[in-house]
């Protein structure tokens, strides 16, 4: 079994291939480089355009990324564009992954060290070019280094594992979006609401918890 995509869904760095051994599209700048060349831009732009002219009613853009490497940067360049070309609310969910590669030429405090600049940069982008953003990991620290795994109630699970780490981030963004999913939502529960909701203060970043419900 593997995922189905639709091929205006998918977009190729050219520049960068991914290595199991060492993650070299490592740096925010890197990532904003790439969007520079102009064929990503232009190929991102097309088809995100595409997309939206099939849909009746867009209520705004729900972003994942990594944002401890280059992704980091080229996302904040995606933002940039879809705020400026669409002025719908941007949910962002900026993830820390459990399982981070050492980076070009770099030792591990090194690699800890571009790891943190990254996301710093990418925390100020979010700020300026999102409605809100929540960071999502699976971890208990992700600033420097990262910590050991969070425990969960009745799950077990392998922090280094992808597939694990994942799903229960699934969990989470399944529960939480369900309120602007719904098939004939009310304009408070809009993308849009939902934002204003959670941004009462003024304030782009949130926190998230995710745990167990029990009802006697």
């Amino acid at each position: 079994m593997y995922s189905r995509y639709h091929p205006k869904s998918i977009n190729l760095i050219r520049e960068f291939e991914h290595s199991s051994t060492e993650n070299k599209f490592d740096t925010f700048t890197n990532g904003q480089l790439v969007w520079k060349q102009g064929y990503f831009e232009e190929e991102y732009s097309d088809n995100i355009r595409q997309y939206l002219e099939e849909c009746n009613n867009c209520q705004g853009f729900q972003v994942i990324f990594d944002c401890t490497d280059g992704f980091s940067g080229l996302t904040s360049k995606c933002l940039e564009m879809l705020e400026d070309e669409y002025h719908k609310s941007i949910f962002a969910i900026p993830l820390i992954s459990p399982k981070v590669l050492n980076f070009l030429n770099s030792d591990g405090p090194m690699s800890d060290s571009i790891k943190t600049v990254n996301i710093a940069l990418s925390y100020c982008n979010l700020i300026e070019h999102s409605s809100i953003f929540i960071p999502l990991s699976t971890m208990a620290r992700g600033w420097r280094t990262i910590g050991n795994k969070r425990e969960f109630p009745d799950i077990l699970y392998d922090e280094n594992n992808l597939y694990h780490t994942s799903a229960i981030l699934a969990t989470y963004l399944d529960t939480i979006s369900l309120r602007y999913r719904i098939r004939n939502p009310t304009q408070s529960n809009y993308l849009s609401g939902f934002c204003t909701d959670i941004n009462n203060y003024g304030r782009k970043l949130a926190g998230a918890a995710l745990g167990k419900l029990l009802i006697a």
